[in-house]
């Protein structure tokens, strides 16, 4: 296959133009990366397709950081690497791309694209008003929260919720009623929503200062509101989010590839030194609620977790380096070389 040929065999015809120009450049620019696409052409492919359900351009966009995270790592010949190496294993999604270096040590790379997406928040902001302007009618001495726990802006999120509003409304109401006399006070208690516990809380709370009324008193907001102050918090839950697909045996990356200045690699670190306190004090409670999984579960892959890399798409990020953080509490190191390239790559 020529260039061109590759390139538009992995887009398809009917993906946008942009797709098929960007591995084109690439291609030429970098013929090892130009082997690998060819290698792995129909995975890609696979990706890419994605595209045609929901016609959201984001899910292209998250498979060109992959890409790019590959291009950058193949510009230097040390590095090898394979594409997508635990699919087969139907029971665990394993990382991204694992590499080798120098034909020795390995590693795997798991790469996250922050979405910022107006759309997603104008859909999500709209459905939890209404969902809690009709839990409120409830008639309860009680106070509620009904908080989305994810922190990752993908649409297909909104595609879940919306059909399933009555449910979650129905099931929310349900609980408010049940716990109405018995809830202890001044004590939040939550509860995950059914067939929604990977997205959304209720914690109803009792206050001294509250009787019974002709309605539900809301307290709290919905979660994933970018460039709102919780920034750290969700560099925090998104590798949470990706801690299962670590490797305990080998070193792990884990790269966020990060468009805007809105999100600093400050607020990275402060996430992500605040989610190594969370595993050193054992806060199961925390961990229990937030994945169904305690910290004898989880720290093995917590430990897997060798850096995780701020990679910044912008004019600013040719004059400065990526951020790597290195997580102290991890079974495994880089090689200083390794680090040093990760935190250089352009």
């Amino acid at each position: 296959m020529t260039d061109e040929e590759l390139a538009d065999y992995i887009a398809e015809k009917d993906m946008p133009a942009a797709a098929a120009a960007y591995l084109r450049g690439k291609f030429a620019h970098c013929p090892r990366f130009r082997d690998f696409a060819s290698a792995n052409r129909d995975k890609i492919r696979e990706k890419f397709r994605k595209f045609r359900k929901t016609k959201d351009e984001e899910d292209i966009e998250d498979v060109a950081a992959e890409l790019k995270v590959a291009y950058l790592l193949l510009l230097d010949d040390r590095f090898s690497l394979t594409y997508e190496k635990y699919k087969s294993d139907k029971s665990h999604r394993g990382p991204d791309i694992t590499a080798s270096f120098c034909g020795q040590v390995g590693f795997n790379v798991e790469v996250k694209r922050i979405r910022e997406s107006p759309k997603f928040e104008g859909r999500l902001n709209k459905w939890h008003s209404e969902a809690c302007d009709r839990i409120r009618r409830t008639p309860s001495s009680l106070w509620f929260s009904l908080e989305v726990t994810t922190m990752d802006g993908n649409v297909a999120i909104m595609d879940r919720l919306e059909p399933a509003a009555d449910e979650i409304v129905a099931f929310c109401v349900q609980t408010i009623k049940a716990n109405d006399s018995s809830l202890p006070l001044e004590i939040p208690c939550n509860f995950r929503v059914p067939n929604f516990d990977d997205l959304l809380r209720l914690t109803l709370f009792r206050s001294s200062n509250r009787g019974p009324s002709d309605s539900t008193g809301l307290s709290g907001h919905c979660a994933p509101v970018l460039s709102s102050g919780k920034e750290c918090e969700k560099f925090g839950s998104l590798t949470l989010d990706k801690l299962t697909q670590f490797m305990p045996s080998i070193p792990n990356v884990l790269l966020f590839k990060v468009s805007s200045l809105a999100l600093a690699y400050q607020e990275m670190q402060m996430g992500l030194d605040s989610l190594g306190e969370i595993f050193r004090k054992r806060n199961d409670v925390f961990l229990l609620e937030r994945t169904g999984k305690d910290s004898a579960q989880l720290l093995p892959h917590w430990q897997g977790l060798t850096a995780v890399v701020y990679l910044e798409h912008g004019v600013l990020s040719a004059r400065t380096p990526n951020f790597l953080w290195a997580n102290p509490d991890a079974s495994h190191r880089l090689p200083v070389e390794v680090s040093r390239y990760l935190e250089e790559m352009r």
